[in-house]
């Protein structure tokens, strides 16, 4: 399982197991959308973890409906998340990842 989350403006984390990052969002990102964002931390998640998780199925916690239908549909209308939806399949491919979307209310 991997939790993910992305703020408006400031950055992005994710954990997997007791391994964590924290990233700035990119200056020529922060002015995209949050699902955009939010995507970008799965992305990440992937480049931080994807030599470790090769081979397995991965359940990805996202608190974001825009991004979740994203990954859960392989589709989204914008043109740079689908960009970004493009880069997570390819690593997905590239590291053998199966996949299941999860949403999580950004309450809990």
């Amino acid at each position: 399982h991997i939790f993910t989350d992305a703020s408006g403006s400031k950055g992005a984390g994710g954990v997997f197991q007791t391994n964590w990052f924290s990233i700035r969002i990119p200056k020529r990102y922060r002015t995209r959308d949050i699902k955009f964002k939010e995507l970008f931390a799965v992305v990440h998640a992937l480049l931080c973890w994807g030599p470790e998780l090769s081979g397995s199925h991965v359940t990805f916690h996202i608190d974001n409906t825009n991004a979740f239908h994203a990954l859960n549909n392989l589709s989204i209308r914008s043109a740079p998340t689908m960009q970004l939806l493009r880069q997570f399949l390819f690593l997905c491919a590239r590291f053998d990842i199966t996949f299941t979307p999860l949403w999580i209310p950004s309450k809990e």
